[in-house]
C-alpha cells in the first residue's frame, strides 16, 4: 500500500497548530507504512493521532474520539486541552 498523501497533509496541517498552541508532537513516517502523529499526553507517554478515510470523508482518530479531518482547528484545540488535563 503506498501512503496517503492526503493523510500525511492532514497530520501536517494538525501537527502546525499543535506546534502553535505550544503541544509537543512529532510525526513519524515509516518506511512501509502510514504517518503517525504522534502528541505528548498525561505523564510523559505517547498517544497517537491517526488518520483515516471513511465514506463518509478523512477522519481524525484520538483517544478513541472521531473527529471531522475538515474542522483541523477545533480537532487541535480537543487534542490540546486533552493533553494539557
Amino acid at each position: 500500500m503506498a501512503p496517503s498523501g492526503t493523510r500525511f497533509e492532514i497530520l501536517c496541517g494538525l501537527a502546525w497548530r499543535m506546534r502553535g498552541a505550544s503541544i509537543a508532537c512529532w510525526i513519524v513516517l515509516p518506511r512501509n507504512a502510514e504517518a503517525v502523529l504522534y502528541v505528548r499526553g498525561r505523564g510523559g507517554r505517547r498517544e497517537a493521532v491517526l488518520v483515516v478515510e471513511r465514506p463518509s470523508g478523512w477522519r481524525v482518530l484520538w483517544r478513541g474520539d472521531e473527529f471531522d479531518a475538515r474542522q483541523a482547528d477545533d480537532v487541535a484545540a480537543v487534542i490540546g486541552r486533552g493533553v494539557a488535563a
